[in-house]
């Protein structure tokens, strides 16, 4: 046989690569990204959390001078210096309840949790012990996702307080 022909053949077998090591390839790029997904989903939904505490922050102190000036709170968004723009992706419901500076934002999507700037007074037939909420900016859910966000960008779990529904808050 002719040596060019056979070393040309060698070459031509070793240029690929086999089934073998593309399936481990991509099964070891499974493992990392199933590993960072969860992580990745963490860091959004922080990020989006932030935001909104911002936000929140920005009404409450918008409010609270409105309130100086006039001695009461004011009675809607239009009232205050602060407009709200809209929140990234649409997966905020502004709740605006204004019962002496209260104010909030829902996360509409999973994980569903609230961003409350609870003003001078909360008042609610389910919710005991007001006064550990009074003045403060807070996280709350129920759900399991929920509480991870909230715990995520709170300070310390706010004890002694209860919802009918249950849930965590967490003072921001």
């Amino acid at each position: 046989m002719n040596p060019i022909i056979k070393t040309s053949v060698v070459f031509q077998k070793n240029a690929a690569f086999t089934l073998i090591e593309l399936l481990v390839v991509v099964l070891i790029i499974g493992i990392l990204s199933a590993a960072a997904l969860p992580q990745y989903q963490r860091a959004v939904a922080k990020s989006r959390a932030v935001q909104a505490i911002t936000l929140v922050k920005s009404v409450r102190d918008a409010a609270e001078v409105y309130y100086l000036a006039n001695g009461v709170y004011p009675s809607s968004l239009n009232d205050i210096d602060v407009g709200v723009p809209p929140v990234q992706d649409c997966e905020w419901d502004e709740t605006v309840e204004w019962r002496d500076g209260r104010f909030s934002l829902k996360h509409i999507k999973k994980p569903v949790y609230f961003i409350i700037a609870s003003g001078n007074m909360r008042v609610s037939r389910n919710l005991s012990n007001v006064e550990a909420l009074r003045g403060k900016i807070y996280c709350w859910s129920d759900s399991t996702d929920g509480i991870a966000v909230c715990r995520t960008v709170g300070n310390r779990k706010i004890e002694g307080v209860s919802w009918s529904s249950g849930g965590e808050f967490w003072e921001i």
